[in-house]
């Protein structure tokens, strides 16, 4: 998106007006959330309250220079496409967002709960209690898999940019891809797949009423399903979750997960090494790059989406 004006006469790098709140919930206007929040820190957080005030609050901003936009988007898409397969899993609504120059500042929907880090290291938490908490984070894991992408979509971050996952060295891929044929240099054809890839205990928590939440979107991209797949072997979440608990679609028998272990291993030893040989496969010279930078759109909304309320 391209600058934009708020209706305080804030001109905005970026904005998003995502889903409507509920009655009695007040979404700050960007004026408000400047006075509020400090432009100059890395990554913070406050919560405001409904209106008349109800001891709990209603909205959640979570801000700074190092929050994404692609977040945003990446959380928008999930809130929507979970409620579209009337999935028990669920993730914040998006109120509204905007960036101004390198903070972006998200506004979602307040649910109250607890994280799975939490819940799990709680010393009152019982095995079998654990042991639940696990395979709720595994059905979160596979509803989001389970979101609909469109064969052919290239792989891509939700906004449009450079693959974000943890798997690769810095988070973020070397390179932009036009298609999946320009990554099957690295990977043979497989389905695509909505990745949250930050598997962290941290990032999904257990709500009031029992409902698994996931609840941080920066490092989601669109990738083939190994990425996917590989993320049982690679992860923050301190327990493990078995391979059958996680639904990831693997059509045809295709299964590049050992392909992709090398290639993360050698990118985390440096990941110059695979941006170079990116250079050598299809869309890689420096031209092809500024191209697909210069017009790739988000993935997310599309132009004809239309989204739940």
């Amino acid at each position: 998106m391209s600058a934009s004006e708020s209706d305080d006469e804030v001109v905005l790098d970026k904005e998003y007006v995502g889903a409507p709140p509920p009655p009695g919930v007040h979404v700050p206007t960007a004026s408000e959330l400047l006075s509020l929040c400090d432009a100059e820190v890395p990554r913070s957080t406050l919560t405001l309250p409904s209106d008349p005030p109800s001891g709990v609050p209603a909205i959640w901003v979570k801000y700074g220079y190092a929050v994404y936009w692609n977040e945003v988007l990446a959380q928008s898409m999930a809130y929507h496409e979970l409620r579209r397969l009337g999935s028990a899993a669920r993730a914040p609504a998006v109120y509204y967002a905007f960036q101004l120059y390198h903070t972006v500042y998200l506004v979602m929907e307040y649910i109250p709960g607890r994280t799975v880090g939490e819940a799990m290291e709680d010393e009152t938490t019982s095995d079998e209690e654990k042991e639940h908490i696990k395979s709720l984070v595994a059905l979160c894991l596979s509803e989001m898999h389970r979101i609909p992408i469109a064969p052919g979509t290239r792989p891509t971050a939700i906004d449009g940019g450079k693959l974000r996952y943890t798997g690769l060295d810095d988070s973020r891929g070397p390179r932009y891809y036009e298609n999946t044929d320009q990554l099957e240099a690295h990977m043979n054809k497989e389905p695509m797949v909505f990745c949250q890839s930050d598997w962290y205990h941290g990032n999904f928590m257990i709500d009031d009423a029992g409902r698994i939440v996931a609840i941080d979107f920066s490092e989601t991209s669109i990738v083939p399903a190994s990425f996917a797949r590989y993320k049982l072997y690679d992860h923050r979440l301190a327990f493990d979750l078995p391979l059958e608990q996680v639904y990831i679609p693997m059509e045809g028998g295709i299964d590049n997960v050992n392909a992709v272990n090398s290639v993360c291993g050698i990118m985390a030893m440096a990941s110059y090494f695979f941006a170079r040989v990116g250079k050598r496969t299809p869309g890689g010279t420096d031209e092809e790059q500024q191209r697909l930078k210069e017009t790739s759109k988000s993935y997310y909304p599309r132009p004809d989406e239309k989204l739940e309320t």
